[in-house]
C-alpha cells in the first residue's frame, strides 16, 4: 500500500478523533482542550486545509514564532502528535519538543505570609490551608490532584 504524502484536514476528521478520544475515555475537560488546540491548528493551515509530514514541525515554529510559552507548544505539539498517530501517520509526528526553560518562579517567604493572611482575614479556610500544604511540602499547583487522603497516609 502506498504511504499519503498529504491529507486534507476537515471538520468532520477532527470531530471523529474528538469522538475517538472520548471513545477512549478523556475528560471533558481535556476534550475541549483538545478541541481549542485542533480548532487553532485548522486556522493556521492554508486555505486548502492540506497537512503533510513536514506540517507539524512547521506549526511548531509559528507557535515558537507568535511567543506562545514552552509548555503551551509542547501540549500543542503532543496534540499534533495524538492526531497523526489516529490518522495513521506516526511517521508525521514531531519528535522535538520545544525546551522547557521558562521555569515558574518561587514566591518569596513575604508573599507566602501576604497570601496566608489574606486568606485567614476573608475567612477562606479552605484556600488557606491549601496554600499552607502547597508551601509545606512543595507542590506545584500541577501536581494537586495527587494530594489525596492516602498519599497523605
Amino acid at each position: 500500500m502506498e504511504q499519503k504524502t498529504e491529507e486534507k484536514l476537515t471538520p468532520e476528521v477532527l470531530e471523529t478523533f474528538l469522538t475517538h478520544l472520548s471513545d477512549r475515555g478523556c475528560s471533558h475537560i481535556s476534550l475541549q482542550e483538545y478541541r481549542r488546540t485542533l480548532n487553532g491548528l485548522y486556522e493556521y493551515l492554508s486555505e486548502e486545509k492540506i497537512i503533510t509530514a513536514q506540517s507539524g514541525l512547521l506549526w511548531r515554529q509559528w507557535l515558537e514564532e507568535q511567543e506562545f510559552s514552552t509548555r503551551t507548544i509542547n501540549t500543542r505539539v503532543s496534540v499534533w502528535n495524538s492526531l497523526m498517530r489516529y490518522l495513521g501517520h506516526r511517521d508525521w509526528q514531531v519528535s522535538t519538543f520545544s525546551n522547557i526553560e521558562d521555569v515558574q518562579p518561587e514566591l518569596t517567604r513575604n508573599e507566602y505570609l501576604r497570601l496566608l493572611s489574606t486568606a485567614k482575614q476573608l475567612g477562606q479556610e479552605k484556600t488557606y490551608l491549601l496554600i499552607k500544604t502547597l508551601g509545606g511540602v512543595g507542590l506545584r499547583l500541577q501536581e494537586l490532584p495527587q494530594l489525596t487522603a492516602a498519599a497523605v497516609r
